[in-house]
């Protein structure tokens, strides 16, 4: 009978070996298991804010070309119309003629007083 309890109580202890193997590796799993799913939300939150990032700048490039587009059919729309308007010419006959015309109207008075 000696024989017999001691052999339960190796058997007893080599199950509680295992016992206690198991429960460390269900800790351990458990333990990385959290880990991963801790790890799987914080990349899940970066790629939406990658996501996020890429369409606000998707945005701006299409206001960017916008602008641009405008811009070039105001630069077409201001060429055409300084094409339209006639050659600038100097005023210097019309300066000239003005000058004479202010000398001879002078003259006229001074010989109507005299």
């Amino acid at each position: 009978m000696y024989n017999s309890r001691g052999k339960q109580r190796q058997e007893k202890a080599a199950l509680d070996a295992k016992c206690k193997k198991v429960s460390g590796l269900m800790n351990g799993n458990s333990k990385r298991r959290m880990e991963l799913l801790e790890k799987e939300n914080r990349l899940g939150v970066q790629a939406r804010g990658k996501y996020n990032e890429m369409e606000e700048l998707r945005r701006q490039e299409e206001s960017r070309q916008q602008r641009i587009s405008k811009a070039k059919e105001d630069l077409v729309a201001a060429e055409l119309e300084l094409a339209s308007l006639p050659p600038y010419e100097h005023p210097k006959d019309e300066i000239v003629k003005l000058v004479f015309d202010t000398r001879d109207t002078a003259t006229k008075k001074t010989m109507v007083n005299n």
